[in-house]
């Protein structure tokens, strides 16, 4: 029973996705390689599908869905989207340096490359959600590990010979800081569990021992009745956690919500990025903790 919700999925993108499921070594040259061939099958599929444009209620954005049948991909953002991705592109990817390409190239590329599988299942069969997570923690695990340069952990030992259970942990060489990352497609996905860990983590190692990031793809919301998207989020609630729970150092999105773009001004001061800023900012996130 456990492979029913496969049936649907073309043979090559499934194979792909169970060698990169089982890849636990995020450092290894397969990751990358497989999630490029896995980019490449799933844009071929999407390109056989129709497209329906969304009336988008997110002023200054436009979005469509990829559709097939009767199933409809997930909100899909036209600026960041690039069905015919320039092979040069994934060529840097593989390679692990995008050092060669700008801000908005980086967007695209990043974008592209996680949201193509995420659509590919979503018109392959239905409420599948398990896959696009698996997939997507896979993806972000990996792109932190080439950049830091570090094989993460996913428990980090704390007391009494107990351990905290979590997506991943960095242990950055000397001189630079520790990383605790967090992972989420939207953050309707326990999104708490980043300040909830990053709160246990100050109080047994201190604050700012290991930097919290969380990463999120979107928050995009479908409404199929009208065909229309909309960003559910909710950074008033993430003020609390904020400065009642913890600090996270950096929240870093795929697809930035409008109602996150100005949180970095306000108290308790919360700085949300685009995941393509990481690249040009990793030394400053880096820095060691003062003292």
């Amino acid at each position: 029973m456990k492979n029913v919700v496969f049936l649907c999925v073309p043979v090559e993108i499934l194979s792909l996705y169970e060698t990169l499921k089982r890849q636990n070594d995020l450092l290894s040259p397969v990751v990358k390689e497989t999630i490029t061939e896995i980019d490449i099958a799933s844009r071929r599929l999407l390109k056989n599908c129709q497209n329906a444009i969304l009336n988008s209620n997110i002023p200054g954005k436009h979005y469509k869905v990829f559709v097939k049948d009767t199933r409809l991909s997930r909100p899909i953002n036209v600026e960041l989207f690039d069905i015919d991705l320039p092979s040069a592109h994934t060529a840097l990817y593989r390679r692990g340096d995008l050092s060669s390409l700008n801000k908005k190239e980086v967007a695209r590329l990043l974008y592209t490359l996680y949201m193509s599988f995420c659509a590919a299942i979503d018109v392959s069969q239905s409420d599948n959600k398990k896959t696009p997570a698996t997939f997507f923690e896979k993806f972000i695990g990996n792109i932190f590990a080439i950049e830091l340069g570090v094989q993460p952990v996913t428990a980090l030992p704390m007391l009494n010979e107990e351990s905290l259970a979590t997506d991943y942990i960095y242990q950055s060489a000397e001189g630079k800081a520790h990383i605790h990352l967090q992972v989420k497609l939207s953050t309707r996905e326990r999104a708490i569990e980043a300040w909830a860990h990053q709160r246990i983590i100050d109080g047994i190692f201190g604050v700012d021992s290991y930097r919290g990031i969380l990463v999120v793809g979107a928050e995009t919301n479908l409404k199929k009745a009208n065909m229309s998207v909309t960003d559910v989020c909710v950074p008033n609630q993430w003020g609390v956690y904020q400065k009642y729970i913890a600090k996270l150092h950096r929240i870093y999105y795929l697809d930035i919500p409008a109602r996150t773009e100005n949180l970095h001004a306000v108290p308790p001061y919360i700085q949300v990025k685009h995941l393509s800023e990481f690249f040009f900012e990793k030394d400053t996130v880096l820095q060691p903790p003062r003292g």
